[in-house]
């Protein structure tokens, strides 16, 4: 409901400042009119209140996208110019047609006034509304904004004859009857979006955090592309186009399009989405939400999951022993009792080894960003805690996110359970072997392991 208030506000605001342009002018003022002169005035009043709620809603949806301003105010606008100044004229014709001439003052015949009236305005709503769909390329989104901004105009339409009773001047009651329909068509347009939809993601962590994305196209582009329906920006991990969710009736597929997609802690090339499942791409997490839920045993998952190494423990991300097979989550048993002469030989997984001179991180980008950090023991912590040997203070971060450990044939990075995940060259590992220059991804921080 966050969006649906920023455009109720922005929609009064463009409304406001359509009042604003119009008040002084002399077309706003005149009591005599002939029948052109109603229809030219119309035609200008439209295109101006048109305009600046078109431009005021354009720039809203790009300050939620966080898209470039500029393109969608513009554009707004425009439709909103030319559709605001045809859908007013149409509205004064319908209006005509209800209330033709003057006639015998009535109750009903000031509700047919009203009504006529209503229409007109409700065209407006209806052109500004559709804008917001045309901006983004989406048919679903054209038919409900319509709707919604169509419903707005009208009661919004509705107050220029009802305020006048309430207000001793005319121009107080178009500056309330204007603001309040701007602000009802924008309120209006977003809040039918929300209850139409059916599936959109949610945005956990990455620069977009905590907003929300509706799936409104049969294709549906997530990317660090300016075009693409949900841009991933500042995150060169994220290719253009990265991923794709296609729709089809009530089912939803998501296809890696080669910049790699993690699905509930699986690198998949395509599956088919469930309510709830959370998605990584790149340093952003996703929460993907259905209002119909799709019932699990009638969904085929088609997924290729990376395979795992056959000495690697799938359960905790650890080598196996080469003897005995056992890794970090096998229950420890006790040990043995020392027959006479026989010395204890500790496990050589027990034996703290100090590094080499010469291992560090470099943070290249992030809070820590140019600093350095050797690593001087065998086990060096990452994490938001502060009793970690690097603590990078970032809601993206687990407490206790990942270690670096030094085993006999190298430097290895190992995952301790984080919620976001850690990120080797843009893959999302358990654990895998470090390499001179490999670039460690842990929440919005990257860092360069130098040996």
């Amino acid at each position: 409901m966050k969006k649906t208030f920023f455009f109720l506000l922005f929609g009064a605001i463009g409304g406001f400042i359509g009042w604003i342009i119009l008040e002084p002018l002399p077309l706003t003022h005149m009591r005599e009119k002939t029948l052109i002169e109603v229809y030219i005035h119309d035609a200008v009043f439209g295109a101006v209140m048109g305009s600046f709620i078109g431009g005021s809603l354009g720039f809203t949806e790009a300050i939620w996208r966080k898209q470039r301003i500029s393109g969608f105010t513009v554009s707004g606008s425009l439709i909103g110019l030319l559709g605001g100044a045809c859908a007013l004229v149409i509205g004064e014709r319908i209006y005509q047609m209800f209330v033709p001439g003057e006639g015998m003052i009535s109750l009903f015949h000031a509700l047919k006034e009203i009504v006529a009236r209503s229409i007109g305005w409700s065209a407006v709503g209806a052109v500004v509304g559709a804008s917001q769909g045309l901006l983004t390329r989406s048919k679903w989104r054209a038919k409900r904004g319509a709707l919604g901004g169509a419903i707005g105009g009208f009661i919004g339409g509705m107050l220029f004859d009802f305020l006048p009773f309430i207000f001793y001047t005319d121009a107080v009651s178009r500056m309330v009857a204007l603001t309040a329909i701007g602000g009802l068509v924008g309120f209006s347009t977003s809040l039918v979006e929300e209850l139409t939809k059916k599936a959109w993601l949610k945005v956990l962590s990455g620069s977009k955090e905590g907003r929300e994305y509706i799936v409104d196209k049969d294709e549906f582009y997530i990317g660090r592309d300016e075009l693409c329906d949900l841009g991933l920006f500042g995150d060169k991990s994220v290719l253009p186009k990265h991923a794709l969710i296609t729709r089809k009736d009530n089912t939803y597929e998501i296809r890696d399009l080669g910049g790699g997609v993690i699905l509930n802690g699986q690198r998949i090339s395509s599956a088919t989405l469930q309510d709830g499942d959370r998605l990584q791409i790149g340093s952003h997490s996703l929460l993907f939400q259905m209002k119909e839920k799709v019932q699990k045993r009638d969904v085929v998952v088609q997924q290729k999951v990376s395979p795992i190494a056959s000495d690697i423990c799938p359960y905790c991300g650890q080598r196996k022993d080469p003897i005995t097979g056992a890794c970090a989550c096998t229950p420890a048993t006790q040990p043995s009792p020392l027959e006479p002469g026989q010395t204890a030989v500790l496990p050589s997984k027990q034996v703290q080894k100090p590094a080499p001179s010469g291992a560090r991180l470099v943070v290249i980008k992030g809070p820590l960003e140019g600093e350095v950090f050797p690593i001087s023991k065998g086990e060096f912590t990452i994490g938001r805690a502060e009793d970690r040997d690097l603590t990078i203070l970032d809601r993206a971060v687990s407490r206790k996110h990942c270690k670096i450990v030094l085993e006999d044939d190298g430097y290895y990075i190992v995952d301790e359970g984080s919620t976001n995940g850690t990120f080797v060259s843009g893959m999302r590992v358990a654990r895998e072997k470090l390499k001179n220059g490999d670039i460690i991804q842990v929440g919005e921080s990257k860092l360069r392991f130098e040996i």
